[in-house]
C-alpha cells in the first residue's frame, strides 16, 4: 500500500473515531456554564512538504511558503470535544521559473472536523484534530487566482476531496475570548494522471496558523 494511501486510511479512521465518541459524549461530558458556540478568524502560513508537479519537480521544492487565512464556526459537542466548520485560502508563490512568468498554487477549502482536548489545564487547553472536506485549488498566472495555467491544453485547476490532521492550543484570554494556535496537515487528493498527467501527485500542505476565537 502507498504512503499516500496509508494517511487516508489513518486520517478518516481518526475523523469517524471523533465523530462517533464526541456523539456518544454530548449529554455526558457537556459543561452548561461554558459558552457552545465560537466564531474564530486565523491567519498564518501555508508549506508544501509532500507531493510533486511534474516528473522532475517536487511541490516542497519549487513552492515558497506562503500566506494563510481562515474564519471557523465551532460548536462545543462536550467538556472535550468541539465540531467546528472552517473557510479557509492561501497560497505559495513558485521559486523557480517553471513557467513564463510569475505563478502560484492557490488554495480555497471548506473542512469540517472534530477535536478532542487531550489536556485541559486551567486557561490552557491542548487539542488534536481530525476531518475531511472539499479543496478548490488552482496553478494560477500572475495574481492569485488568477488565470489558470494549462498542461497539455487542461487548466490546472480542480475541486478535490481532502483529510486533514493536526493538534492545536488555546488559551482562554477570558469567559468570551480566547487565543488559538493551529498546525494541521492537509492531505490533498487532487492527483489526475488523465488530465495533468503521470507526474502530479497528491499533495500535503502543512497550514499553521494563529487566530482569535470568540464565544458567542
Amino acid at each position: 500500500m502507498k504512503a499516500g494511501n496509508k494517511i487516508s486510511i489513518i486520517l478518516l479512521s481518526i475523523s469517524v473515531f471523533l465523530i462517533f465518541q464526541a456523539a456518544s459524549y454530548r449529554t455526558l461530558n457537556a459543561n452548561e456554564n461554558e459558552p457552545s458556540w465560537g466564531l474564530g478568524i486565523s491567519s498564518g502560513l501555508l508549506q508544501s512538504v509532500s507531493g510533486s508537479l511534474d516528473m522532475d519537480n517536487s511541490s516542497a521544492d519549487v513552492l515558497e511558503t506562503g500566506p494563510s487565512f481562515g474564519l471557523t464556526l465551532s460548536k462545543r459537542a462536550g467538556n472535550r470535544f468541539r465540531t467546528e466548520i472552517t473557510a479557509g485560502m492561501g497560497w505559495m508563490q513558485f521559486g523557480r521559473d517553471l513557467y513564463e512568468s510569475s505563478s502560484n498554487f492557490s488554495m480555497a477549502a471548506l473542512i469540517l472536523s472534530n477535536s478532542y482536548s487531550v489536556i485541559r489545564t486551567g486557561r490552557l487547553e491542548l487539542h488534536l484534530r481530525a476531518g475531511a472536506g472539499m479543496y478548490y485549488w488552482r496553478i494560477s498566472a500572475e495574481e492569485v487566482f488568477g488565470g489558470a495555467r494549462q498542461f497539455e491544453m487542461e487548466d490546472l485547476q480542480k475541486v478535490s476531496i481532502g483529510l486533514q490532521g493536526g493538534l492545536g492550543a488555546s488559551l482562554s484570554l477570558n469567559r468570551r475570548v480566547s487565543l488559538t494556535a493551529e498546525s494541521n496537515y492537509n492531505y490533498i487528493l487532487c492527483k489526475d494522471t488523465f488530465h495533468f498527467g503521470r507526474g502530479f501527485t497528491e499533495q500535503g500542505i502543512i497550514d499553521i496558523r494563529l487566530g482569535l476565537r470568540f464565544y458567542l
